[in-house]
């Protein structure tokens, strides 16, 4: 073989090497993906999409509201959305709690994340339909005369919305979804409106409180423990319904660690008799206590011997307020706001100042009580019996509605009972010299309850009182126009 010859084979050879090395190339870009021009972890191009957001439930007709939750499966993405019908952006609302739905409603959706392209824009509208109301509560308004003042023709309900009546509404509107339930702790739980406002305490109990401001918690100063809510809440029925006082262990009531500065005992208490250990004795031979702290303490301070504490309207039985009973004590605990859904819901009104001063005289202008005569005594309203709340605390709770003879409208337990919420905003209600109380918005409240005493019971007396606030003596009633 010549040199030449040499020089080709050599020069062959070589070519094979690079045409092997080449085929073994292209056989790894092909098993194993190939490489681009860019660097292996420059990532700015791809065609990866976020998930298109998905809603739940599905858009639809439904009867009442909804809670509408949207679900992206791209881990990590951010959903943004309206519901006003444009289009999201990133300048949209961000989601992160579901949506409540309470009319005809169109939401739209987007998933965006870093590094992917947004996902195609969802849709989904809601129409909300509700079923008639039923109005479960049999409510009497009675027509108010008006010739002389400058009301339109109104009616008035004959009295305070009772415990019964309250629980028919709150379970209406559960059945729409217009209430909203809170997380129980030991001693407070919330049901809201769907603006998360407090419209009732279904734990709450009664007032703690050093009356007298020395520092000190003493017998005289504590009220009676039936003064709770009555009204509970069955979350495995979803049913609200009234307390029966025979089922409530009143004992929790009286343990110092849940209700600090409690420092009476549960047979301190006459119509508790039928929850007292069984060495407690009788309530035969007791002196029965209605008020006054020097009928409970000793000039010592020491508590006087053999006597019992019960409100002067219960006096002749002591006996444990019946179920049936409780059904008809008007609604406590109530907020402002808690009020007023009621009335809304059922479509009246709550009364304001000037319509309570009016139906308050019955008719005559020299009237200072709005009771059947227009004078106060035991006998013809529901309030502690005394003319002023010095020198002792009552030791009374609510009783039922229309106890005493009406005034001369027709109307009950006006200046007595409980404390009514009115519609009159604090503005208004500062013209009128009301008293206020707390330092948040402010609605006007008609003052004269089972726990006043005369002196704070007259047809002029209100407060300026918390929207949020709501204790054992805090109801309300309702007015509607009056149809020709």
């Amino acid at each position: 073989m010549n040199l030449k010859q040499m020089k080709n084979e050599m020069m062959l050879s070589q070519k094979t090497l690079v045409f092997s090395l080449l085929l073994v190339l292209c056989i790894s870009i092909l098993l194993f993906g190939g490489c681009s021009e860019k660097d292996d972890d420059d990532d700015t191009t791809t065609t990866t999409q976020a998930s298109t957001p998905t809603f739940s439930p599905l858009a639809g007709t439904y009867d009442s509201n909804q809670n509408v939750s949207i679900l992206t499966t791209t881990q990590g993405a951010t959903i943004y959305y309206t519901t006003n019908g444009n289009d999201p952006s990133t300048s949209s609302n961000v989601y992160s709690n579901s949506i409540q739905v309470n009319s005809t409603t169109t939401i739209k959706a987007i998933a965006v994340k870093s590094g992917v392209l947004d996902s195609t824009i969802s849709t989904a509208i809601y129409s909300i339909n509700y079923s008639p109301v039923t109005n479960t509560n049999t409510i009497t308004f009675i027509d108010i005369p008006v010739t002389g003042s400058t009301h339109a023709p109104f009616q008035m309900a004959i009295s305070e919305v009772t415990t019964q009546q309250y629980v028919n509404f709150l379970n209406d509107a559960l059945s729409q979804n217009l209430i909203q339930i809170g997380t129980a702790s030991t001693t407070s739980w919330i049901v809201s409106d769907q603006n998360e406002n407090s419209m009732i305490d279904l734990l709450g109990y009664r007032v703690i409180k050093d009356h007298n401001n020395d520092g000190i918690y003493e017998l005289w100063e504590m009220e009676n423990p039936l003064n709770r809510c009555m009204i509970q809440y069955d979350k495995v029925e979803r049913k609200f319904s009234v307390v029966n006082p025979a089922d409530v262990d009143w004992n929790i009531y009286f343990d110092s660690e849940t209700y600090p500065n409690v420092v009476d005992e549960i047979t301190d208490w006459a119509e508790l008799q039928d929850f007292w250990p069984a060495d407690a004795g009788s309530l035969e031979g007791k002196i029965k206590v209605s008020f006054y702290e020097t009928d409970i303490h000793e000039t010592d301070g020491s508590v006087k011997e053999n006597i019992t504490l019960v409100g002067h309207l219960d006096t002749e039985d002591c006996a444990l307020p019946a179920h049936d009973e409780v059904k008809k004590w008007p609604a406590s605990f109530i907020s402002y706001y808690g009020a007023k859904a009621f009335a809304d819901f059922y479509g009246y009104q709550l009364p304001s100042y000037q319509e309570y001063q009016w139906v308050g005289k019955g008719g005559y202008d020299e009237r200072i009580y709005s009771t059947d005569d227009g004078t106060i005594n035991r006998a013809n309203n529901v309030y502690n019996g005394e003319p002023t709340r010095n020198g002792g605390k009552h030791k009374g709770h609510a009783q039922p509605v229309m106890k005493f003879a009406p005034n001369p409208y027709g109307l009950y337990d006006l200046g007595g009972s409980v404390t009514e919420w009115t519609r009159t905003d604090e503005t208004e209600g500062s013209q009128y010299n009301c008293m206020a109380m707390g330092t948040g918005l402010k609605m006007t409240k008609i003052d004269g309850a089972w726990p006043r005493p005369a002196d704070m019971c007259k047809i002029s007396d209100c407060r300026l009182t918390e929207v949020i606030r709501g204790n054992d003596h805090f109801g309300f009633r309702v007015v509607k126009e009056k149809l020709n």
